[in-house]
Order: C-alpha cells, then sequence, then structure tokens
C-alpha cells in the first residue's frame, strides 16, 4: 500500500463512479451488458478491484429505463453506484402478406382479421397487425385493395398491400302472396308483374332483379293458374 509524507499508510477506501448506457436488443430480443460499460473510473488506493452487476441481461420485457447496481469491491471493502440502463429496440417488424377472401354474413357485412392475411412473420418482440379497412359491406362485392401494417411494442412498423376479394354466398329468399285476384282488361289480356305477386321478398345484399314464369294472362288463364317467380 503507499504511504503519504508522514510515514501513515494512504488508504482512501472505494469509490464506485458509474455512468448510464443504452443497449439494443438483437433479432431474438435479448441483450446483455457488462461492467465496463457501467464503470466510470472508479477507483481505490489498492491493489486491484472486481466489478459485478445486480443485473446484466435483458429482453423485451425490460424495454425502456432499468436501474442497475454496480459493485466494487477490493476484497476488503466495497461501494455501490447506480447507472440507468436504457433498453431500446431499432428492429421494426417483417412479414409478408397474402389475398384472402371473405363472405359477407347475414347482415350484409363482414369484419375482417388482419392475422389471416400476413405470414414469415419475424419479429424480436411482440406486434400486432391492423388493417387500413377492417369492414366490408355489400357495396364492397369484388376485389378491394388494403394495408396491413405491423406495430411491434416499441412503435416501430412496417406495411405490405394485398387484396381481399368480398363475396356474398347467401342467396335471396322469395316470398309471393298465396292468392292474386286479377282482371282481364277489355282487350282480355292482364300483364303481370313482379310487384303483384311479391310478398318482401329479402336478401343480405340487395335483390337485383325479379322474374315471372308468365308475364301476359289472357282468357285461356280463366280461373286459378300457378305462377313462379324467381329472384
Amino acid at each position: 500500500l503507499p504511504f503519504n509524507q508522514f510515514g501513515a499508510i494512504n488508504y482512501n477506501g472505494v469509490v464506485a463512479t458509474c455512468k448510464d448506457a443504452e443497449i439494443f436488443l438483437d433479432g431474438d430480443g435479448l441483450a446483455s451488458i457488462d461492467t465496463t460499460m457501467i464503470n466510470n473510473g472508479s477507483s481505490c488506493s489498492c491493489p486491484s478491484l472486481s466489478f459485478s452487476l445486480d443485473i446484466s441481461d435483458f429482453d423485451c420485457m425490460d424495454l425502456g429505463l432499468n436501474l442497475v447496481v454496480l459493485t466494487v469491491d477490493d476484497g476488503q471493502m466495497q461501494d455501490t453506484c447506480q447507472a440507468m440502463v436504457t433498453v431500446s429496440d431499432n428492429l421494426p417488424p417483417f412479414f409478408q402478406c397474402q389475398q384472402e377472401t371473405y363472405f359477407v354474413n347475414a347482415g350484409g357485412f363482414v369484419e375482417l382479421d388482419p392475422n389471416d392475411f400476413v405470414f414469415g412473420i419475424f419479429e424480436n418482440c411482440s406486434v400486432e397487425f391492423s388493417l387500413s379497412q377492417d369492414t366490408f359491406y355489400c357495396s364492397n362485392l369484388g376485389t378491394n385493395s388494403v394495408v396491413i401494417t405491423g406495430e411491434d411494442q416499441s412503435g416501430l412498423s412496417s406495411t405490405c398491400s394485398t387484396s381481399v376479394l368480398i363475396k356474398d354466398g347467401i342467396s335471396p329468399t322469395a316470398d309471393c302472396i298465396d292468392t292474386v285476384f286479377v282482371s282481364l282488361a277489355s282487350d282480355g289480356l292482364f300483364t303481370l308483374s313482379p310487384s303483384d305477386v311479391d310478398a318482401g321478398s329479402s336478401d343480405n345484399c340487395s335483390i337485383i332483379s325479379y322474374s315471372l314464369s308468365i308475364y301476359e294472362l289472357d282468357y285461356a288463364d280463366l280461373g286459378i293458374s300457378t305462377q313462379t317467380m324467381s329472384v
């Protein structure tokens, strides 16, 4: 040990000095520090010092600020100091998109799940997906373009574009009046229209057309005749 000018041992003790640090998660969502990243010139008038940290390994759960303690030990005495370690993520999510087909429901709409469109996902932490439009209606029948956004818990995001085919797989329901009474005109004819026999046919979207098996009635149809309406 060194001596001062009066011949006494000059032992000033252990002084721990820390500095803050920032680390970035790797592709597996892991990161670590060692004492050299935190030690900021800790000192002691002694032959050697040892250093240790209370926390050295970090993952996605540690994103943000983390308090760590550095312990400096000379074998007889020790001192500690604290530092803030910022755990960051600079890797945006990566994924690919595929086309999908959906059918509108009985209410005339369908809600899309963005997870149906993505594959080949690479993200070191967690990622949530969203769609530029997630609800489609009968007015959207056919092919529609959508953009999928993936955002991780650090706010980093990526996008990809694809298309969704909206279909209607529910057939319309034809509803007819049981009995329709009509009278022939002076020329012996009557022109029947779908509105004469329709009792409120329905569809989850809209009915495009109505048709009847017979439109023109004459003397040959006097009495009861059976008609068929198609929608």
